[in-house]
């Protein structure tokens, strides 16, 4: 009986990565309306940020992006590899420690947008930190998690 779960749960944790790696896998791809880029300008109107609030919103998203952009292209390659050895038939071993591997890269990339977030979050004064965790979980509603998946944002 072990030797056909461990198949159909590798499977499972395969699917969850790549449905995490597609959400995710475009750099400068965060917060914005259907996992798309949020415009800037339509978030400081939004936020009512100052000039240079708005000027230190942007030195943080170009932050992030040379922050992230090399974490997802390592991601990729991590999918790419559970990819192989699925294909391939490796044992299990081999396909969980590319498993492992490519969830671990999906934390670092949780944590630059955490990161990023905080950073955000820093800049902001109290009205303004109320409307963003608003719309923070207005997307979540709209986004939802679903429970069993790993990858960035879904431990």
């Amino acid at each position: 009986m072990k030797k056909s779960i461990i198949p159909a749960l590798v499977l499972a944790v395969l699917c969850s990565l790549s449905a995490a790696f597609v959400a995710t896998a475009q750099p400068g791809r965060m917060h914005g309306g259907h996992g798309g880029p949020m415009d800037l300008d339509r978030l400081a109107e939004y936020l009512s940020l100052t000039a240079a609030q708005k000027t230190q919103a942007q030195e943080i998203r170009e932050k992030t992006k040379q922050a992230i952009e090399p974490l997802f292209e390592e991601h990729k390659q991590l999918v790419e590899q559970v990819e192989a050895a699925l294909e391939s038939n490796a044992d299990a071993a081999t396909v969980g420690a590319a498993v492992i591997a490519a969830h671990e890269q999906g934390k670092k990339i949780r944590a630059v947008h955490d990161q990023h977030d905080a950073e955000l979050e820093a800049i902001l004064t109290p009205a303004q930190l109320s409307r963003w965790r608003a719309l923070k979980d207005a997307r979540k509603m709209m986004h939802p998690r679903i429970p069993g998946l790993g990858g960035p944002g879904h431990d």
